[in-house]
C-alpha cells in the first residue's frame, strides 16, 4: 500500500510539473540543440565578417590597432578578441569619438575592417533566448527554475520507469500505448544527459551562489577578485599592445591569449584572458592583470592552479552543459539528447490528454 501511495505521489508530481514546464522545456531543448553549434551558425550566417583569407603573416596588435584607428579617426580601440585560426577574423571593440561602443570584425593580416557585428543577429538572439527567453531577469528566473523542474522530472521519471522498465517502442501500436512507450524509452535513454543538463543549468543560473560555496570549500578559500593594484600616476607612457601581449604570454606559458582589454590611461590596468588547451570554454578561465606602463604582473589567476571546486563551477560545469568538454563527439551527443527534451515535453502532456479523453 505504501509503495502504491508513493508511486501515485511521484506520478502526480511528475505529471503536473511536466505540464507546467512543458513549453519552456521544449524551447530550451530546441534552442539548446542549435546553441551547441552557435559559433558555426554565426560564422555561416555572417561569412563576410567571420572569415578572412589566411596568410602567413599576422599584423602585430600595435599595427592592427593603429590601422583600425586610421579608418575611424578620433576613435580608440579598447580591446581585442583574438581567434586561433588564420582564416577566422579578430574582433575589436571600438569607442568612437561620439556614440556607443561598437564591435568590429577585422582582418588581422591586412588591418582592414570587415564590418560591425550586430548584437541583434540570429546567434546572439538565440543565446539570449536560451538563457533569458529575451525577457531579461524575469526570463532568466523562468529558465533557472525550469532547470530545477527538469532535475526533479528526471529523477521522478526514473523512479516511475523502474517498475515497468519499458525499453522499446512498438510502432505498430497507437494512442496512449505508443505515447507511453515513446515517452518512457526516450526518457530512460536520455536520463543521464537530461540530469546533467538540469544540474549544470541550475549551477549556471545561480552562479554567484555556487562560486561562493566553491570558494568556501577551497583550502585556503579562493578569491574571485583581483587585488587592487597600485598604478602609476596619469601621464606616464603606456606600453604598446604588442608588448603587453608578449608579457602576458610570458607570465603564463602554454596558454593562448583570447582577449586583451587595453587601458584608457596609465591609471587603469590591462586585463588579459587566456586559455590552456584543456580549457574548452570559449575565451578561457585564466586571467592576467598587468601594469600598463611597466608590464609588471599585478594579478594572475591560472585555471591550472585553481582549486577543484572552483574549477568545476567556473569552467567544467559550463563545458558539461554545452557539450564542449570532450570536443566534437560530446557536442554532437549534447545536440542529439537536447532534442529528446522537446519530444518528452510534447509526448508527456499528450499522453495525459489522450488518457483523459478516453476516460
Amino acid at each position: 500500500m505504501a509503495k502504491n501511495s508513493f508511486r501515485k505521489l511521484m506520478l502526480q508530481l511528475h505529471l503536473w510539473m511536466g505540464i507546467a514546464a512543458a513549453l519552456f522545456l521544449l524551447f530550451a531543448g530546441v534552442s539548446g540543440t542549435l546553441l551547441v553549434f552557435e559559433n558555426e551558425i554565426d560564422a555561416a550566417l555572417n561569412p563576410k565578417l567571420a572569415r578572412v583569407a589566411p596568410a602567413e603573416k599576422t599584423l602585430s596588435l600595435t599595427d592592427l590597432k593603429n590601422a583600425i584607428e586610421r579608418q575611424y579617426l578620433g576613435a580608440h580601440v579598447l580591446s581585442f578578441d583574438l581567434s586561433d585560426a588564420a582564416d577566422q577574423s579578430y574582433g575589436a571593440y571600438l569607442q568612437p569619438a561620439s556614440g556607443e561602443l561598437i564591435q568590429l570584425a577585422v582582418d588581422q593580416h591586412t588591418g582592414r575592417v570587415l564590418g560591425v557585428w550586430d548584437d541583434h543577429r540570429f546567434a546572439r538572439q538565440l543565446h539570449f533566448f536560451h538563457t533569458h527567453l529575451l525577457a531579461g531577469k524575469f526570463g532568466s528566473a523562468i529558465v533557472g527554475w525550469s532547470s530545477v523542474v527538469l532535475l526533479l522530472l528526471s529523477i521522478s521519471g526514473l523512479i516511475l520507469w523502474w517498475r515497468s522498465k519499458v525499453f522499446r517502442i512498438n510502432f505498430q501500436s497507437s494512442g496512449p500505448k505508443f505515447q507511453y512507450d515513446l515517452h518512457s524509452t526516450i526518457g530512460v535513454i536520455s536520463f543521464a544527459f537530461l540530469l546533467a543538463f538540469a544540474w549544470t543549468g541550475v549551477v549556471v543560473h545561480w552562479g554567484d551562489t555556487a562560486r561562493a560555496w566553491a570558494g568556501k570549500m577551497s583550502q585556503p578559500p579562493a578569491s574571485f577578485q583581483d587585488p587592487a593594484p597600485e598604478l602609476p600616476k596619469a601621464g606616464v607612457a603606456l606600453l604598446e599592445p604588442s608588448r603587453l601581449l608578449s608579457l602576458a604570454q610570458a607570465a603564463e606559458p602554454g596558454a593562448r591569449v583570447t582577449r586583451i582589454d587595453l587601458p584608457d590611461d596609465s591609471s587603469s590596468a590591462v586585463h588579459v584572458t587566456m586559455k590552456f588547451p584543456e580549457d574548452h570554454t570559449p575565451a578561457g578561465r585564466t586571467q592576467v592583470t598587468l601594469d600598463p606602463t611597466s608590464g609588471k604582473v599585478l594579478a594572475l589567476t591560472s585555471s591550472r592552479a585553481t582549486p577543484l571546486a572552483v574549477l568545476y563551477v567556473t569552467r567544467i560545469n559550463r563545458e558539461i552543459h554545452t557539450g564542449d568538454i570532450g570536443g566534437w563527439p560530446t557536442r554532437i551527443l549534447a545536440a542529439i539528447f537536447s532534442l529528446s527534451l522537446p519530444v518528452l515535453a510534447f509526448s508527456g502532456p499528450l499522453l495525459w490528454w489522450q488518457r483523459k479523453q478516453r476516460r
